[in-house]
């Protein structure tokens, strides 16, 4: 049996109770900083009550830093504290000016420390030499959220953007507009993380890609496993090789994240909340499998920026629990005029306007799967289509856009699969076994049935889907009337778009629990489930 992610169910301890923490700064693996915003800065070994190291009552402490044998504490409003043994020094108006009391950041940099200023970035070598760095010099750009450091750079992010420090040059990495907060940095491997307001974001090989789009990330940690995000009101944890996302606590705004031995640590304005960091547990995965099947897969009819994903509250096969009558397509949710693409090369064989006044296209995309013919239907077209029966398409050929003509509430294209085998008509099957899954996704199907009876109802619910938040996915329920099973996988539900990653599932019939799971989804494949009760 395939690892399985887990994690216990909370019985966290708190440390400095009703104490504001700002900062947890590990020093080694027995040895952190703990740093509170109105008590000061405190040292300790294991999970024992800290030894105070400087109480900081008149100002705001921001974060501290121990490089050769001497603590640097950054504050909000009284600049930079050094302490090196019985030595104290502040380093505030008449070291840096007036505009450099609001401390921000520090980070240990090649035989150095990176200071971060509301107002710009200083370098402290050995003694009391501080030198600034003329780069960053007013507003937006000046002002230095985080620091994360390598060998060889450092990065800074301002509330502007994200540069990258070598030597005396600074490159600017050229961040996503009207990405906002660019509040912490963490480097792991080659790739930088970056989190913000909209979520955590990565760059490496010159390229910035979502990673997870958790929103008012306030802290990053990252262990050999795992990526913590500290959110505004929870816990966030990655899978660090994959990023697969894994499973999220509800708590207080997480300020700081660090690690002790096999328990991490997260600092709230309400004290520190200590629990065991989830480990890897053989043979618990139940249902694992990859993308294996024989019929040909089409294009999805949108492009990014556009919505790639179908409405998650009215799949298909399914009634939006029992609102709407059996549902016999997916229905993407874009704006009016939305150009639709064709997914294959194939044929029109037929368009025009259709019952209820609704403008559709049909297009015959051949045998994708043995003898099967497969033909897209799409509907709600703004207009009717300039193609006619018999025109040939190619693959990415606007085929028409985006409308609600017709029994339409708003602007969205309602598509359909339809089959036909040896001249018979089968039916609507799910488009989303029929369409590749959007980048990074997968699929979540199977068959289960009560008692040899795949018609009676359930749902599922724990499957995370973080697109589409206009109509989140709640749960998936059996395929209703009306529709058919993919003749390939026999399936009576489905669940696309999924983030690869690991997912605890839970099954309720008539509102009473009947089973729970574990399984893992993988990029562009789908994860089969099985089960008779």
């Amino acid at each position: 049996m395939n690892s399985i992610l887990w994690l216990g169910a909370i019985c966290s301890s708190f440390l400095f109770s009703n104490q504001y923490i700002s900062d947890i700064v590990p020093i080694n693996q027995q040895e952190y900083l703990i740093v509170t915003a109105e008590s000061g800065v405190f040292h300790c070994q294991g999970l024992e009550f800290p030894r105070l190291i400087e109480r900081t009552e008149q100002y705001f402490c921001k974060t501290a830093l121990l490089c050769q044998d001497k603590y640097f504490v950054q504050t909000m409003g009284s600049g930079l504290i050094t302490i090196s043994g019985q030595q104290f020094n502040r380093r505030g108006f008449s070291q840096c000016g007036p505009h450099h009391q609001y401390g921000t950041c520090l980070a240990a940099f090649q035989g150095s420390v990176l200071v971060g200023f509301s107002d710009g970035l200083y370098r402290f070598n050995s003694g009391d030499d501080m030198a600034f760095i003329d780069y960053f010099r007013s507003g937006a750009e000046s002002y230095v959220q985080d620091i994360a450091v390598s060998d060889s750079c450092a990065y800074i992010a301002t509330l502007k953007d994200i540069y990258c420090l070598q030597g005396n040059q600074v490159e600017i990495l050229n961040f996503p507009d009207k990405i906002t907060h660019h509040r912490h940095l963490l480097l792991i491997n080659d790739s930088l993380m970056v989190g913000t307001d909209q979520g955590l974001w990565r760059y490496a090989d010159n390229h910035w890609k979502l990673v997870a789009d958790f929103e008012n990330i306030l802290s990053l940690y990252a262990d050999s496993k795992f990526i913590y995000l500290g959110c505004f009101n929870q816990l966030v944890i990655l899978d660090r090789e994959n990023f697969f996302f894994f499973d999220n606590y509800s708590t207080y705004p997480i300020t700081s994240i660090a690690q002790h031995g096999n328990h991490i640590l997260w600092g709230t304005p309400l004290g520190i909340s200590v629990d065991t960091i989830p480990e890897l547990i053989p043979g618990t995965v139940k249902f694992d499998s990859t993308f294996q099947t024989s019929h040909g897969l089409i294009e999805n009819p949108f492009l990014p920026p556009y919505s790639t994903l179908p409405d998650q509250t009215y799949l298909f096969g399914t009634t939006y629990g029992q609102r709407y009558r059996v549902h016999k397509g997916d229905d993407y949710n874009n704006p009016e005029f939305t150009p639709i693409y064709a997914g294959a090369e194939g044929v029109v064989t037929s368009s025009g306007t259709g019952s209820h006044q609704a403008n559709y296209i049909t297009i015959n995309y051949g045998n994708l799967y043995q003898d099967w013919k497969v033909r897209g239907v799409y509907v709600h077209l703004t207009r009717p289509s300039n193609l006619i029966s018999g025109d040939q398409v190619r693959c990415g050929q606007i085929i028409g856009y985006v409308g609600h003509t017709g029994r339409a509430t708003n602007n969205h294209l309602h598509l359909e699969i339809r089959l036909t085998l040896n001249g018979s008509d089968y039916g609507s099957v799910n488009p989303s076994l029929w369409i590749k899954s959007p980048e990074g996704t997968g699929i979540i199907a199977g068959k289960i049935s009560f008692q040899g009876s795949y018609q009676q109802s359930f749902k599922i619910y724990g499957c995370y889907k973080p697109w589409v938040q206009e109509t989140p996915f709640v749960y998936a329920e059996p395929y209703g009337e009306g529709v058919h099973s993919d003749p390939e996988w026999g399936e009576n539900f489905a669940i696309t778009g999924v983030i690869p990653g690991y997912y605890f599932l839970r099954i309720y019939r008539q509102n009473n629990p009947v089973d729970s799971f574990w399984v893992r989804v993988r990029e562009a494949g789908v994860t089969w489930i099985e089960q008779n009760y």
